[in-house]
């Protein structure tokens, strides 16, 4: 590509070589396109559910909550557990009070602790089961679950937790995605 400086185009089904090869991705569905953006924008902002759950090579997590109001600030309740909006999503769910919204977040985006505290990781505290914890040489793939649903995070190597493990799970809320739950369509 770099020798004959021309526009190339390569169909592929596996997004790793659409991430590493393209300049731009068209991320298409049924026939139509769902997104088309720099690789690293659409793995950052992804257009809807279907882009967010293909593009990644760990899929993203998914969760259905309800928009509450705590403290006169939104948050994101699931269950016993809620997430703070990150202020850049503030004004768009003040309109959207007590409808359901599907939040993702990326398994790198999790944070995991044996002990009491995760240093700046802003999100109150998950207890969770370490149920799976698959060695990767440079990282871990751990399955977690919780009192309402499981997660996947992404841990350094050596983690030191092991399946059957009780921890605590943080989440990046700054780095969290919302979904409308009905459309499919990212709070933007």
């Amino acid at each position: 590509h770099n020798q004959l400086n021309n526009t190339m185009i390569y169909v592929t089904h596996d997004q790793v070589e659409a991430m590493t090869l393209a300049d731009r991705i068209a991320v298409m569905k049924d026939g139509l396109i769902q997104q088309v953006g720099a690789p690293m924008e659409v793995y950052d902002k992804p257009a809807n559910l279907f882009v967010a759950s293909f593009i990644g090579s760990l899929a993203m997590n998914f969760v259905e909550g309800v928009i509450e109001k705590r403290k006169s600030e939104p948050v994101l309740v699931f269950g016993s557990f809620s997430l703070r909006v990150p202020k850049a999503l503030q004004d768009l769910v003040n309109s959207r009070m007590g409808e359901y919204v599907t939040v993702g977040i990326r398994p790198e985006h999790i944070y995991v602790s044996k002990g009491a505290t995760q240093g700046t990781v802003r999100s109150e505290p998950l207890a969770a089961r370490v149920e799976i914890n698959e060695p990767m040489g440079s990282h871990e793939v751990v399955e977690l679950s919780s009192e309402k649903f499981g997660f996947v995070a992404q841990l350094p190597a050596h983690s030191g937790v092991q399946a059957g493990d009780q921890v605590k799970a943080y989440f990046d809320e700054d780095r969290i995605h919302l979904f409308d739950s009905k459309t499919g369509l990212r709070f933007d």
